[in-house]
């Protein structure tokens, strides 16, 4: 006996609440689902369904099986359904939501990689500092920096997002080199906007963790405007390592309070949890898991 069809019979069975209507619906013969039932019965060792000449009625035995194989047949079908979304070619639209100089220097290339591997997936890369509602707002998914609070999404760690602070040689031959950070209020600051009381990064002096002075010449939404701003003397820049990294080596920056930055924050990429596999975002996610572990 096929235990897997005897199920799938037995719980049709109990659906329609006769043998005849279920045969119909199976589109088997009565007497192929009269010897399913049998066949379990015997192989169960108990009785399943109480008939007579004019109705059915399932016993307490009869109950609970139709629980447990109602269970093992979703679990079966869903199988199959990821399986299947596994080998299906990704197309459709990807929403997905990123800061804006993480999204620049990190995000973009990673999306401009993945189309040109997957090319029947559209994506709709949308950067803004302000964290999206991914369920409401329809994003697929977001990269996020810091630490989570929303636990109604899963999180898959990608990368730690480090801090510099640096100016040019010729800004500091004019206005002296910083040494500690509270020499910071005594010069020229290029500040993000989105810093405030409730978001910033908070420098290591003496123990203690002190805010950015908000003593600043220029704010700006853009890290690459406040970069260009300091390689064009402007005064002293806190920007992501990776915004800044290339203009150190080459000397157009100097690195600065190398003993007071931030500590790093992760960075993550949140999506709502799934009951099937979609495609586009599992493989979207692999893709991302991979370049940034790379």
């Amino acid at each position: 006996m096929n235990k897997f069809r005897a199920m799938e019979i037995f719980t049709c069975v109990v659906e329609e609440k006769t043998f005849t209507a279920a045969a119909k619906k199976l589109e088997i013969s009565v007497v192929m689902v009269t010897k399913y039932i049998h066949a379990l019965e015997k192989e169960l060792k108990t009785e399943l369904l109480q008939r007579t000449t004019r109705t059915m009625t399932v016993t307490h035995p009869g109950q609970i099986f139709y629980e447990y194989a109602l269970s093992i047949i979703a679990k079966v079908n869903e199988s199959y359904e990821v399986i299947e979304g596994l080998q299906a070619e990704p197309q459709g639209l990807l929403r997905v939501s990123a800061p804006m100089t993480l999204g620049k220097e990190i995000v973009a290339p990673i999306v401009a990689e993945f189309m040109s591997l997957y090319p029947k997936i559209q994506v709709e890369l949308i950067l803004n500092n302000h964290p999206v509602d991914l369920i409401s707002e329809g994003y697929d998914c977001a990269f996020r920096i810091g630490y989570l609070r929303d636990y109604a999404l899963v999180a898959k760690s990608l990368l730690n997002y480090a801090m510099s602070i640096c100016a040019t040689p010729a800004y500091l031959e004019k206005y002296g080199i910083p040494q500690t950070p509270d020499d910071l209020h005594h010069h020229r600051l290029l500040s993000h906007s989105t810093w405030n009381n409730n978001f910033t990064w908070r420098l290591r002096h003496d123990g203690q963790e002190i805010p950015w002075p908000d003593s600043w010449v220029m704010r700006s939404n853009d890290g690459y405007a406040l970069r260009e701003a300091a390689l064009k003397n402007n005064g002293v820049l806190m920007q992501p390592r990776f915004l800044i990294e290339a203009d150190i080596k080459a000397g157009r920056l100097v690195a600065l309070l190398e003993d007071y930055l931030p500590s790093p924050r992760p960075v993550h990429l949140l999506y709502p949890m799934k009951k099937n596999v979609v495609p586009k975002l599992d493989r979207f996610i692999q893709f991302t898991l991979e370049k940034c572990s790379a």
